[in-house]
């Protein structure tokens, strides 16, 4: 028996020995990941690695989009309800909404008033989209954001951040679905109601057709008239300070001959705005820019320069045309954007690291093999932080993508 126990004590202390050295391993790892990381930290201080990046000419500024609308008024006294989607096409002459002019009750009216906000809240979002295609594009934009940010962590050795984006993509992946079918589910189920609480009104019913052809969207900010596109010769900076206040709404009952809805033309808009007298030097009109509208998205917009009007105290108005499509053209009057006059791409490196000899040359120091060696470079933009330099594979004495450029110190080594 007592042999037994012995057997027992002695495998019992065996297996906390082997429970004792794989925890120490498992420290010493540790600590050999972090010396490693440490080491590596040492080894590329006052170095950074060349990278592909980019850098753009731009202006942070406000305006307003400009469309083609046509506003229609209510030919009735009642309640409004849309027969066609916020966002939907229509051809001239299709039915887009119908008055309920009968005898409604406070209750029903109450009840349809929240409704119809609800469903416009809904679609609204989606009014140039699917709101589901919608959320999957912003998904998909912020899970290739982390996959990116990712590759960086690693490169860089920043483990946390790894695990923290790896996090994010997983909560994304997990919610997306079930947001999905939360939202269609509550979509479908306010229409039912919708439908039912209209079956139950009695009395008059008006028919609302589109005027033109366009987008019907149920969203009115009392702009509409002001930024007509017959007006757009009229643009100025004084013409911009002018302008009424913007205040959107979804009208749901409406008295006769109020504002009930409008038809967009689904293809040119405009977007005016004021920058610096400076900042337009060389800019004519037909020049290629982009917009990004950053109350709404990082995504970029092509357009073309479309007028500038004659400075006022060293300020030009400045409208964009475009028929790039964007969440929010169809709703959006009011906006901030960055108006970006020109792109370049290329390695992006600090300005630290650049240095010019006494020609006028423009050059970096790489570290290879331990030295510091001289590489000619051509410098496509600069700002107070960073360059872009030209990216030329073919030529001999130029850096390469992953290069480690020397920022820190004079440099010094083989040229």
């Amino acid at each position: 028996m007592s042999d037994i126990r012995k057997k027992r004590k002695s495998k019992k202390n065996k297996n906390k020995k082997i429970y004792f050295v794989v925890a120490i391993l498992a420290v010493l790892a540790v600590f050999i990941i972090l010396g490693m990381l440490s080491k590596n930290s040492a080894t590329v201080s006052g170095v950074e690695t060349v990278m592909i990046g980019t850098a753009e000419e731009k202006v942070a500024t406000s305006g307003y989009i400009i469309r083609d609308e046509s506003v229609i008024n209510a030919p009735e006294s009642g309640i409004v309800s849309f027969r066609t989607d916020n966002g939907k096409r229509v051809s001239k002459g299709s039915p887009v909404a119908v008055i309920y002019s009968g005898d409604v009750s406070d209750e029903v009216k109450n009840e349809l008033t929240s409704i119809y906000q609800r469903i416009s809240e809904i679609e609204g979002s989606s009014i140039e989209k699917n709101l589901l295609a919608g959320d999957v594009v912003g998904s998909d934009t912020q899970v290739k954001n982390d996959v990116e940010m990712i590759t960086r962590a690693v490169y860089s050795g920043n483990v946390s951040s790894v695990v923290q984006y790896k996090d994010d993509i997983i909560r994304i992946i997990r919610t997306n679905t079930a947001e999905e079918e939360q939202v269609q589910t509550t979509l479908e189920k306010l229409q039912a109601r919708k439908q039912e609480l209209e079956n139950s009104i009695s009395g008059k019913t008006t028919y609302i057709y589109a005027d033109m052809a366009g987008v019907m969207s149920s969203q009115l900010d009392g702009a509409e008239e002001y930024f007509k596109i017959s007006n757009l010769e009229n643009i100025s900076i004084q013409y911009l300070k002018d302008c009424p206040d913007i205040n959107s709404y979804g009208p749901d009952i409406v008295e006769k001959g109020e504002p009930c809805l409008k038809i967009v033309n689904n293809y040119e808009w405009f977007y005016a705005t004021e920058v610096d007298e400076v900042w337009v030097e060389g800019v004519k009109t037909g020049n290629k820019v982009n917009l990004r509208f950053t109350d709404i998205s990082d995504d970029t917009v092509e357009g073309t320069v479309y007028s500038i009007s004659q400075p006022v105290d060293g300020r030009v108005a400045l409208v964009i045309k475009s028929r790039s499509m964007f969440n929010g053209m169809y709703t959006s009057r009011a906006l901030n954007a960055e108006v970006i006059k020109r792109t370049y791409k290329g390695f992006k490196v600090s300005k630290d690291a650049v240095h010019i000899d006494e020609n006028g040359n423009y050059y970096v120091y790489v570290n290879t093999e331990g030295a510091n060696r001289r590489r000619d470079v051509t410098i496509l933009y600069a700002d107070d932080a960073y360059v872009i330099i030209k990216e030329d594979n073919a030529a001999t004495n130029n850096i390469l993508l992953y290069d480690e450029v020397v920022v820190s110190g004079k440099g010094g080594g083989k040229n």
